[in-house]
């Protein structure tokens, strides 16, 4: 008799918890709380990481949601042709944004987003914008880069456009030195200045440069990096090439040779350690001329026996394994 009034119990302490379940999960199905994000996606045209002037929207790239601290995808929208993109109904959460790489390519990169983490709780609308752009690297990245790809590289410039007759800049960051060719004449910028360069990676003399560069003055005239004080005979290997493009030092170097050569002078210089060639370069300084000139005015200093102290950047000559060390101007050679 006792199993039979318990039964009915039982069965009723289960149908409660059942219903309660039933009821409570009614509930959570019920609510639908979600937000919206919109926003625009451009191009970085300067390499700013911000939104200028100049800039211009992009149509076509894929924008993705990510639960933060995961890559699990919510959501993902194309920019229309106005570089808009609008994601509705989306549920509470926790996010960060990303870009498809399927859309972007292997040449380009997402450098710059506002908002790209966020809370969105019910009804709200958050605001993102998405900057879409060439890959920012060092100097010593864009070194070890292959050839072809476009980039932006950040330093000092070591040099001005117009010191060499070649019109190459030496740009420097903490992570070395690099030379850019064909550098466009605007805007103009002078020795020391902080620059942004854009450029596609190259080659020349069996070293990496950058090439056919776009240059943007970011603050004039800052601090040089500390020189580097070498050897000649280190010099002239550039420290077996890590040196390359670099702004170095020689304390004292005594001229052993002096040969005119077609854009000015070239010195051969020793200080005990190996011989090393100065190209005295004429559109770096009107000063540096063959002693021969006409009109030339005695004492010409550059002469063996002479002994200076030089300051150059380090250049390639062509030859595997040599380089020579080119002043910026007669303030680059101190007579010792």
């Amino acid at each position: 008799m006792r199993a039979h009034r318990h039964a009915p119990l039982a069965l009723l302490a289960t149908a409660i918890v059942l219903g309660c379940t039933n009821a409570g999960e009614g509930r959570v199905l019920s609510i639908t709380a979600t937000g919206k994000v919109a926003g625009t996606v451009y191009f970085d045209v300067d390499g700013s990481r911000t939104n200028n002037f100049g800039d211009t929207n992009l149509a076509g790239i894929g924008i993705l949601l990510f639960t933060r601290g995961t890559r699990d995808t919510v959501a993902r929208v194309i920019s229309n042709g106005s570089g808009a993109v609008v994601l509705t109904d989306i549920p509470v959460g926790s996010y960060t944004v990303g870009v498809d790489p399927a859309t972007v390519g292997a040449m380009f990169e997402l450098v710059s987003t506002a908002d790209t983490s966020f809370t969105l709780a019910s009804g709200d609308s958050v605001s993102i914008t998405v900057g879409i752009s060439y890959p920012h690297k060092t100097v010593a990245q864009a070194r070890a880069l292959p050839a072809g790809r476009k980039i932006f590289v950040e330093g000092i410039a070591l040099n001005a456009r117009s010191t060499f007759s070649d019109t190459t800049v030496h740009l420097a960051d903490t992570s070395g030195a690099i030379r850019a060719t064909r550098v466009r004449s605007t805007p103009f910028f002078v020795t020391a200045d902080s620059v942004r360069f854009l450029g596609t990676t190259s080659a020349r003399d069996g070293q990496p440069t950058l090439d056919d560069v776009t240059p943007l003055v970011l603050f004039p005239e800052v601090f040089l990096p500390n020189l580097t004080v070498i050897t000649t005979g280190v010099a002239a290997s550039a420290n077996a090439g890590r040196l390359d493009a670099a702004l170095v030092q020689i304390d004292t170097a005594t001229i052993g040779d002096t040969i005119a050569v077609a854009d000015g002078m070239q010195l051969l210089v020793n200080d005990g350690t190996g011989s090393l060639e100065v190209l005295l370069d004429q559109a770096a300084d009107p000063t540096f001329f063959p002693p021969n000139r006409a009109g030339a005015s005695p004492p010409y200093p550059y002469v063996p026996g002479a002994r200076f102290r030089i300051i150059g950047v380090l250049v390639p000559t062509g030859t595997a394994g040599v380089w020579r060390l080119k002043p910026r101007s007669s303030t680059d050679l101190i007579t010792r």
